[in-house]
């Protein structure tokens, strides 16, 4: 996917952390944007946490360990 698609879907359902996790990893390692990838990966986080979704959320703050960051700021 590109940057645009998950941009799109964020715009049409903000609660969709699959999207924000999408875009959290391609601004990593396509893009080298290591802030803006913690950013999204936080908030993949916190909305893999509040939707329930516990291997989501195990797979997201791993990805956030080895960045270097925390689930929140």
């Amino acid at each position: 996917m590109y940057l645009a698609d998950y941009n799109q879907a964020i715009s049409l359902n903000p609660k969709y952390a699959n999207a924000y996790a999408g875009r959290g990893l391609l601004q990593q390692l396509k893009l080298k944007n290591r802030q803006r990838a913690i950013a999204d990966l936080r908030t993949a986080a916190k909305l893999f946490r509040a939707q329930g979704q516990t291997q989501s959320l195990q797979q997201i703050l791993e990805i956030l360990r080895r960045l270097g960051a925390t689930e929140n700021p």
